[in-house]
């Protein structure tokens, strides 16, 4: 072999080498993206919604609570550093103080009206007064029940 030869064989050598580190970053990427699709997944399942799964995704990743675990799976990092199944750590994750954060907003609950039936018990019971108390309430039961 000689210096040209040599030359041209180190040349291969470095133009392969690039195509394997591109090759990498783009194996590494699309990992990365089933990854996030999982995770984002898991999220939506615990209740997460809307933009609220991004932001939650990013906070996992940012914090390193979401990685591949010995199996190859996905876990989760618990706050004691043990890794869990992916679900279970984001259903722990979720009763957090952060919780509210991520989790939509409860609506808001509506004024329960007495229905008509409910209307008639409450005047029987309490002749048309309001009660006060549960003992008021028992009271007039406890009266009612033996016959007064």
């Amino acid at each position: 072999m000689n210096g040209g030869e040599v030359t041209v064989l180190e040349r291969e050598v470095e133009q392969l080498k690039l195509k394997n580190e591109e090759f990498e970053r783009e194996r590494r990427l699309l990992r990365d993206e089933a990854d996030n699709k999982t995770v984002l997944e898991a999220l939506s399942n615990a209740g997460v919604k809307g933009a609220r799964t991004e932001v939650a995704l990013n906070h996992l990743r940012a914090e390193k609570l979401v990685k591949r675990g010995e199996g190859g799976g996905l876990v989760f990092v618990m706050p004691t550093g043990y890794a869990v199944e992916l679900e279970e750590g984001i259903g722990e994750f979720l009763k957090g103080e952060d919780a509210d954060v991520f989790l939509p907003k409860p609506p808001p609950r509506a004024a329960v009206r007495k229905s008509s039936a409910a209307e008639a018990i409450h005047q029987h019971l309490f002749g048309g007064r309001e009660s006060t108390s549960k003992a008021d309430g028992a009271d007039v039961v406890v009266e009612w029940l033996k016959g007064g």
